[in-house]
């Protein structure tokens, strides 16, 4: 698949593999929400970045100037290092997440699932992943997991982490969503207070959080959703919660509408 084809397609509500933009437009297929998004945001940049950074090291290298191999390592290795950590390790929290989920696993019993169902490559991430656990079972009272969204009159298709009724942070119980985030924690901000509960590592919201769940409120009646951002750095493990009320959404909607509408037109989805 070429970069321009990165993304995730779907067709009569399944997520297909080996598709492109113009396959899934001749099979009257749908493009994901976080694939229309990233499309017009810095997040689809992020292996352009990689692919310029190490074009420029061999530049440097074809000029005669020279450069050290710590040089080389200082020009891409940061910035792969910290995709391959939001990205790779992120799929596997997120399989690991939804295994402890649905099989409803008691904190007491988290340490021996854990072991027998994560990948070898993130058994170091366990503190991580036991917050984000713990955090779930306190703010989820019922859902659903990787469910598959997918509305062919609103053009919208996506799968949702967590969908189904979630405590908000006034303590009402309501229909929303929640969509985990992973990513590589550089500085330890002292994540626990003194009652034992975290601080936060220092994350914002952003408009493409606010167009992801505000497509999939949209979808399923949400009146709120949290965005969970779960450290993949093993030295500084924790979880960070983002809550976005209905009017938060509604404005993320009305965001993607025209981002969405954009993307489909310039792809020849519509005319």
């Amino acid at each position: 698949m070429s970069y321009q084809d990165r993304g995730h397609y779907y067709v009569n509500g399944v997520l297909t593999d080996h598709m492109t933009k113009a396959k899934c437009r001749d099979a009257g297929g749908i493009p994901s929400v976080t694939t229309k998004i990233d499309s017009w945001t810095d997040s689809g940049l992020v292996f352009w970045k990689i692919r310029e950074n190490i074009d420029a090291a061999y530049r440097v290298i074809d000029s005669g100037i020279g450069v050290s191999a710590e040089d080389f390592r200082k020009l891409v290795a940061d910035e792969f290092y910290r995709v391959h950590n939001e990205l790779f390790l992120g799929s596997y929290i997120h399989d690991i997440l939804d295994k402890l989920i649905k099989n409803g696993v008691e904190n007491r019993l988290f340490m021996s699932f854990y072991k027998e169902y994560a990948d070898r490559q993130i058994t170091d991430l366990f503190e991580s992943v036991q917050m984000a656990y713990e955090w779930y079972r306190e703010h989820v009272d019922q859902a659903k997991t990787e469910q598959v969204l997918y509305d062919q009159e609103l053009r919208i298709s996506g799968t949702c982490d967590v969908n189904g009724m979630i405590i908000s942070p006034d303590g009402t119980k309501v229909p929303g969503g929640v969509d985990w985030k992973c990513s590589y924690v550089k500085k330890h901000p002292g994540y626990k207070k003194a009652d034992g509960t975290m601080k936060s590592f220092g994350f914002s919201k952003s408009v493409d959080y606010s167009m992801q769940l505000g497509a999939y409120g949209r979808v399923c009646g949400w009146k709120g959703a949290y965005i969970v951002k779960v450290s993949t750095n093993p030295l500084i493990p924790g979880v960070q919660a983002l809550w976005y009320d209905q009017e938060e959404l509604l404005k993320g909607y009305k965001i993607y509408g025209h981002v969405a509408r954009a993307y489909d037109l310039i792809n020849g989805y519509i005319k």
